[in-house]
C-alpha cells in the first residue's frame, strides 16, 4: 500500500468512470510497483498555499468542503479556475486562477483541476486515414491536399458510383467532371487560401530565431530554402514566416528537419456617394459643425484586406471613380496591396475609407493589405507606424491567433500603442458562439482518444449535436490553456486534443478540407475542424442527404487541460451543453487596443431609439490571457469589448446587393464598417487636441459613450458590460472631455463646454431658438424687450442652469475617473 501512494491511486480510480479502466489502473500500476519504478506525479501538495493575497487570484471561497477532492471536483466546474488550496481545519476550499507565489502554510492542501491521467490513445496511428496525426511538418489538412495533388497529377478519375469528394485512407480526387484542384477547393468552401496553384501558409521554424533576431540568421536560411522551393510574397515576422507555397512543393517541405510546423493560413474580414449615417449617429456632424475639426493634420491607416485589387468580376465603383465622385482623397498611401487568395480580393479595406473619409475629410489616409498571413499583417502594422500614423484600424481575424497568448499581430498592435499609436480593431461578428469547460474524462474511447463528456452534470454526453445544411459549412477554433511553440519557443503544447466531426454511424467525415485531428504536441494548443456538408452522406435511415453531425473533442495523449475553448466560425452552434462564452480573441483582444463592437446606425439616438442598441452578432468579451508572450503562467484580464460604433451604413460599392434601408447604395454591415468610423471620430480628437496622448485619447472616448443594455442579461447593464463594453461613442462629449482633461492639464483654468464657440476661422454662431433669440433680436435692432419677455427668457435660463449643473455634476465624475484612467492629477 504504501508503495502504490494510495493518494495517487485513489485519485486515478477516482476520476475513472469505467470499471474495466479501475481494474486496468489498479493492474498498471500494481506491476510498476513490483518493479520499483513507479514515481507518480503527486496530484496535490500538503502545506502549501497557492498565490496567497492576491485578490486576482481567488474566483471565489466555497465553505465547508469536506476533503481536498472535493475542492478539486469544484475547481473542474468552474471554467476560471486552473489551482486550489483547501484548508483542512475550516474545511474552506478556495478556487484561484493563479499558482505562484508558493507560500508554506501548515494545514493547507494545494493543487491544480488539470491533475488527471496522461492519456495515450489506443488508436494505431498506421490505420488512421491520410493527414489525420500527420507525423511531418504539414498539418493534416495540408497532408491531406498534397496527396489530392498527387492523385491529381496521376490523372486519376473517380470510378462510377463514388463519391464527388474523396473520404480518405485510399480516394479519388477528380470529379467526373475534371473540375481543376482549385474550383473543388472553392466548391468545398474549405478553409484554405489557393491560387495559382499557390497555398498561402504559416510556417513556423523548429529553432527560434537568435536572441534580438528580427528576421536574420535561421529564419532568412530558411526564408532562402522556401524561395528555392518557390515560396512567393515571403514575410518574416520574429517567429513566423508566411508565404504563397506552391502546391507541388508541399511534400518537400513536409520533410524539412529544420520546420517545426507548416498550416494554413486562415482569415476572414469582420464585415457582415457614401451618405452621413454614421457621422450622425455619432454625432461626429455636430462637433465638425461647432468645432470646425476635419482631422487636419492626423494621418490614418487602414489595414484590411485589399483597396482596389477585387478578385471576382467587377464591383459597382472601382478607386478611381470613387475619387472622382469625392467619396474617396486622390492621395492614398498604398503601402501593400492584396488580392492574392480566394477569399481576399473583396475591396473592404476601400469601403473602410470612405467611411473614415467620410467623418474625417481632411486626416492623411493609409492602407496596407492583412492579405499574406499574420507576419503580413503584423508587419502591416509596424509599417503603417512607421509611416507616421497616428491612428490605426484593422477588420481581419486570423484563426491562428492564440485565444489565451499575445500572438505576433497582437505583440504588434501593443507596440505601436507603446509607441503612441491609437490602435482600434473590430471585436468580430461571432455573437457569443463559444464553449469552454475544463476537460471532462468520459471513459470512453472516440476514434482519435478518449471522448470528452460535454455534460457538467453527473450524466454523461460525448457528442454535440450540430446542424449543417447541404451546401452549407460548419466551421470552429479550438484552443486549450497550454503555451504556442510559435509564439514562445520552449516545449509547446504538452497534450493532443482533437476536434471530430462524426456522422449519425458516429463514423468520422473526413474530407478533403475537414482538419481536426493535428498532431500537437511540442507545436500549438490549436485545432480548426472545417466541414462542408455536399450531400453525399445519407446514413440517418431518413429520406435525403443527413443534415444531422456529431461534434466530438478526444484527448489523443498527454494531460488533460485545466480549460479548453472553441469560437464558431461559420455554421449554427450546438444546442445541447453549449456555454455560449466570449469570441474576441487575438489582437483585437491587445492590451493596447479598443475592440469596437457594433449597432445599426437606425438604432442610435441621432435615430430616436435610445439608448443605442447592440447588433446579435457583435463578439462579445472577456477573454483572459493565460500565458505571457516568453509562455509563463499569467493572468490578465481584458475587459472587452470597450466601445461600439454604427454599422449598416452606405458605401459607393460593398455589400453589394446589400440596400436594406433603400438609399440606392450598398450597406457595409458588421464591426469592419463599425470600427473605421471609431477610428476617425478619434482623428477628430487628435486634429483638436493634438496633444493626447494614446490613453487620454482612450479615456475621453470611452468615458463619454453613451451606456448600452446588454441584451443577453434580464436587467439593463449600468456601467461597462462585456457585450457593449462602455458604450455607443458621442464624438461631441468625446470632444468635450478631451478639452477638458488637456486644460487642467496646462492649467488655464478648465474649459466651459457649454460656452465653448467654433475655433478659429469658424463662423460665429447664430442664436439660438426660442425667447433668449428674440431678447437678442430686440437688441440688435435698440429695442427695449419687453417685461413679460424678459420673465420667459429668466424661466429659460434657470431651466437651462439647472440641466448644466447636473451635467456638471456627471461631467465631473467622469473627469475624475478620466484623469485616474489617463495616470494624471487633478
Amino acid at each position: 500500500a504504501g508503495c502504490l501512494r494510495l493518494g495517487g491511486l485513489f485519485h486515478s480510480l477516482f476520476l475513472s468512470k469505467s470499471p474495466m479502466q479501475r481494474l486496468q489502473v489498479v493492474l498498471v500500476l500494481a506491476s510498476l510497483c513490483c518493479l520499483g519504478a513507479y514515481t507518480p506525479v503527486p496530484c496535490v501538495e500538503e502545506g502549501v498555499d497557492y498565490a496567497p493575497n492576491d485578490a486576482d487570484a481567488d474566483i471565489r471561497v466555497e465553505t465547508p468542503i469536506s476533503s481536498p477532492e472535493a475542492c478539486q471536483r469544484a475547481c473542474e466546474k468552474e471554467t476560471q479556475c486552473f489551482f486550489f488550496t483547501y484548508d483542512t481545519q475550516r474545511k474552506a476550499c478556495f478556487l484561484k486562477r493563479l499558482q505562484e507565489p508558493r507560500v508554506e502554510a501548515a494545514g493547507l492542501v494545494s493543487g491544480t483541476k488539470a491533475c488527471v491521467k496522461t492519456h495515450t490513445a489506443a488508436v494505431q496511428e498506421a490505420d488512421l486515414p491520410t493527414g489525420v496525426k500527420h507525423r511531418g511538418a504539414l498539418s493534416g489538412a495540408l497532408a491531406r491536399l498534397a496527396e489530392a495533388v498527387a492523385f491529381e497529377e496521376e490523372g486519376a478519375v473517380r470510378p462510377e458510383g463514388s463519391k464527388p469528394y474523396p473520404f480518405w485512407g485510399k480516394g479519388h480526387v477528380s470529379r467526373e467532371d475534371r473540375l481543376s484542384l482549385e474550383q473543388r477547393l472553392m466548391a468545398t468552401r474549405g478553409p484554405h487560401h489557393v491560387r495559382d496553384r499557390h497555398v498561402l501558409v504559416e510556417v513556423v521554424p523548429s529553432a527560434p530565431p537568435s536572441e534580438g533576431e528580427e528576421g536574420g540568421g535561421q529564419m532568412e536560411e530558411l526564408k532562402q530554402v522556401l524561395l528555392d522551393k518557390g515560396l512567393k510574397n515571403a514575410t518574416v515576422a520574429r517567429r513566423l514566416l508566411t508565404g504563397w507555397l506552391p502546391l507541388e512543393a508541399l511534400k518537400e517541405v513536409d520533410s524539412l528537419k529544420t520546420v517545426n510546423s507548416v498550416r494554413p493560413a486562415l482569415y476572414r474580414t469582420n464585415r457582415g456617394l457614401v451618405s452621413a449615417q454614421g457621422r450622425k449617429s455619432m454625432r461626429a456632424d455636430m462637433l465638425t459643425k461647432r468645432l470646425n475639426v476635419t482631422g487636419k493634420n492626423v494621418k490614418v491607416g487602414v489595414v484590411s484586406d485589399t483597396y482596389d485589387n477585387f478578385c471576382c468580376g467587377e464591383h459597382l465603383t472601382n478607386a478611381q471613380q470613387d475619387i472622382e465622385n469625392d467619396d474617396l482623397p486622390a492621395d492614398v498611401d498604398i503601402l501593400m496591396e492584396g488580392g492574392y487568395s480566394l477569399a481576399g480580393g473583396s475591396d473592404e479595406g476601400r469601403a473602410m475609407l470612405q467611411l473614415i473619409y467620410d467623418i474625417a475629410s481632411d486626416a492623411k489616409l493609409g492602407f496596407h493589405t492583412a492579405d499574406g498571413g499574420t507576419a503580413v499583417f503584423a508587419q502591416g502594422i509596424r509599417a503603417l507606424a512607421e509611416w507616421g500614423a497616428d491612428v490605426i484600424v484593422d477588420d481581419i481575424v486570423y484563426f491562428t491567433e492564440s485565444f489565451f497568448q499575445d500572438g505576433e499581430v497582437a505583440q504588434a498592435a501593443t507596440e505601436v500603442y507603446k509607441q503612441g499609436v491609437a490602435y482600434f480593431s473590430a471585436a468580430g461578428n461571432m455573437a457569443d458562439e463559444s464553449y469552454e469547460s475544463v476537460f471532462r474524462d468520459s471513459g470512453e474511447e472516440g476514434q482519435l482518444g478518449v471522448l470528452h463528456d460535454f455534460d457538467p452534470s453527473d450524466g454523461v454526453t460525448v457528442y454535440q449535436p450540430i446542424k449543417v445544411p447541404v451546401g452549407e459549412s460548419w466551421m470552429a477554433i479550438l484552443n486549450w490553456d497550454q503555451a504556442w511553440f510559435s509564439v514562445s519557443g520552449g516545449e509547446g503544447s504538452a497534450s493532443d486534443l482533437d476536434m471530430i466531426v462524426y456522422d449519425a454511424k458516429k463514423t468520422p467525415v473526413y474530407y478533403l478540407l475537414a482538419g481536426g485531428g493535428d498532431p500537437n504536441i511540442g507545436r500549438d494548443a490549436l485545432e480548426v475542424t472545417a466541414f462542408f456538408n455536399d450531400g453525399t452522406i445519407d446514413v440517418d435511415g431518413k429520406p435525403g442527404p443527413d443534415t444531422d453531425f456529431f461534434l466530438a473533442i478526444e484527448l489523443h495523449q498527454g494531460p488533460a487541460p485545466g480549460l479548453m475553448k472553441y469560437i464558431m466560425m461559420e455554421g449554427e452552434a450546438p444546442k445541447e451543453h453549449f456555454t455560449f462564452s466570449s469570441t474576441i480573441f487575438g489582437h483585437c483582444n491587445a492590451e493596447g487596443a479598443i475592440a469596437v463592437g457594433a449597432a445599426e446606425y437606425s438604432q442610435t439616438s441621432p435615430f430616436n431609439v435610445t439608448p443605442a442598441v447592440i447588433e446579435p452578432h457583435s463578439s462579445v468579451g472577456p477573454t483572459n490571457i493565460l500565458f505571457s508572450p516568453n509562455g509563463d503562467r499569467i493572468l490578465d484580464k481584458r475587459m472587452k469589448p470597450e466601445l461600439v460604433g454604427p454599422d449598416g451604413v452606405d458605401t459607393t460599392f460593398f455589400i453589394p446587393d446589400r440596400d436594406e434601408d433603400n438609399t440606392g447604395f450598398p450597406n457595409f454591415y458588421g464591426t469592419s464598417a463599425a470600427a473605421p468610423q471609431v477610428a476617425a471620430v478619434a482623428a477628430l480628437l487628435l486634429e483638436l487636441e493634438p496633444g493626447l496622448t494614446v490613453d487620454e485619447l482612450y479615456a475621453a472616448l470611452t468615458e463619454s459613450a453613451q451606456d448600452m443594455d446588454n441584451t443577453a442579461t434580464a436587467k439593463f447593464d449600468v456601467g461597462f458590460d462585456t457585450r457593449t463594453g462602455h458604450g455607443f461613442i458621442d464624438a461631441e462629449k468625446a470632444a468635450d472631455l478631451a478639452k477638458q482633461l488637456m486644460s487642467e492639464r496646462r492649467g488655464d483654468g478648465g474649459y466651459d463646454a457649454v460656452s465653448m464657440q467654433a475655433g478659429a476661422g469658424a463662423e460665429v454662431a447664430t442664436p439660438p431658438p426660442g425667447a433668449a433669440a428674440d431678447v437678442a433680436a430686440g437688441d440688435a435692432s435698440g429695442e427695449e424687450p419687453s417685461e413679460e419677455l424678459l420673465n420667459e427668457v429668466l424661466e429659460e435660463k434657470k431651466r437651462v442652469d439647472e440641466s448644466v449643473n447636473r451635467e456638471n455634476k456627471q461631467d465631473d465624475q467622469k473627469r475624475r475617473r478620466l484623469m485616474k484612467k489617463a495616470g494624471s492629477h487633478i
